[in-house]
């Protein structure tokens, strides 16, 4: 955990350096953005956590980068549930993401999915090609997950 922490750390003080130097942050309990994270450990011991995304690219992206920092914590995937959320009825847009959705959209919360380890599985081996340095490993993902999450399968293809 101290080795992500560093290096995402590094990450966003070589991105906002002058940002860094202004705020005089230097604790390496905050990032360059200010997110404190150290708060990190608290979903450790979390009652559940939910990861509400739409059905874009990186929406499910981020269900790949997510569910592999909670493993990576050593959270209980029992805990973890994923709110799909689909296209609006009234937008006719194929694909949508979390940040266009009105408050009224929102209060349509879809049911919930529960994270269970054949899916936390097929995530992880995705974020594996994702990360990967080439993007053979995203054909071979796809060609030996033929049946992969319908809206993540779409924004690998």
């Amino acid at each position: 955990m101290y080795t992500w922490k560093a290096k995402r750390a590094d990450y966003w003080r070589g991105i906002h350096a002058e940002w860094h130097e202004s705020t005089g942050e230097n604790s390496d309990e905050n990032d360059a953005s200010g997110e404190r994270v150290s708060n990190l450990e608290r979903l450790r011991t979390a009652g559940a956590i939910y990861i509400w995304v739409g059905n874009n690219i990186s929406d499910q992206l981020f269900i790949l980068f997510v569910t592999n920092l909670l493993s990576l914590l050593g959270v209980d995937s029992d805990l973890v549930r994923i709110v799909q959320f689909k296209t609006p009825d009234e937008s006719g847009l194929p694909y949508i993401s979390m940040s266009s959705l009105a408050p009224k959209d929102l209060r349509k919360i879809p049911t919930p999915i529960q994270l269970d380890s054949n899916l936390l599985a097929l995530y992880k081996t995705a974020w594996a090609a994702v990360t990967a340095n080439t993007p053979i490993e995203i054909i071979h993902f796809l060609e030996k997950h033929p049946d992969a999450c319908p809206y993540l399968r779409y924004s690998l293809e």
